[in-house]
């Protein structure tokens, strides 16, 4: 059986993540988006929304039974220890969906997936990668992207990122650091040549 390698790009919220994800999906790059993963899991009738319930109570549901993912966040992003039980719930779902989805990769031939994932190091997901990618930015842009994606105050959108693995911590874990700080054209010039590298680690 041949090997099948993981790349996470990761970063901060706002970073750029989701814009690089795609990006690289459209040059042929396969990818598992760990965000859409992470709705998943927490649909009706699923285990991990039974367990946030349990946690949490009723109050995270809206009335037709699906996740208030905004209250959710708002009740564990500023508080520590809510924010640790949240992870303690959703991470191993998260994880145990991702695996599912690389072996459905490999079986179709494919040698390596990038997923796209904030968490990696908090979810313990970095096990299972072979390479890690950071996309940073400054703090304001990520403010401001938060902001405008989620329809946030800007209190919420601090909170959020305040909440997250200090950028410092993940840089010195990560193989990779690219830096979106300036025209979109830049931005894409660096993926170009992160899909290279990806090809590179990962050739048969």
């Amino acid at each position: 059986m041949k090997r099948f390698y993981v790349a996470a790009l990761t970063g901060r919220s706002g970073s750029g993540k989701s814009y690089a994800s795609e990006y690289l999906r459209t040059k042929g790059i396969p990818t598992v988006d760990g965000d859409l993963v992470a709705r998943e899991v927490v649909k009706p009738g699923e285990k991990c929304l039974r367990e946030l319930v349990r946690a949490f109570g009723e109050e995270i549901l809206f009335p037709d039974g699906t996740l208030n993912r905004r209250m959710l966040g708002d009740l564990c992003f500023s508080d520590p220890k809510k924010k640790e039980k949240l992870d303690e719930i959703t991470h191993p779902c998260i994880i145990e969906r991702m695996l599912e989805l690389f072996e459905q990769l490999r079986k179709q031939g494919y040698r390596y997936s990038l997923v796209e994932a904030a968490a990696v190091i908090e979810s313990g997901l970095y096990a299972v990668c072979d390479k890690l990618i950071m996309i940073t930015s400054d703090r304001e842009s990520q403010i401001a992207r938060i902001m405008r994606r989620d329809q946030l105050s800007r209190e919420q959108a601090q909170t959020r990122i305040d909440a997250q693995i200090r950028e410092d911590e993940l840089r010195r874990l990560c193989d990779v650091v690219i830096v979106n700080d300036g025209s979109i054209e830049d931005f894409n010039k660096k993926l170009d040549s992160l899909a290279v590298q990806l090809e590179e680690w990962f050739s048969e």
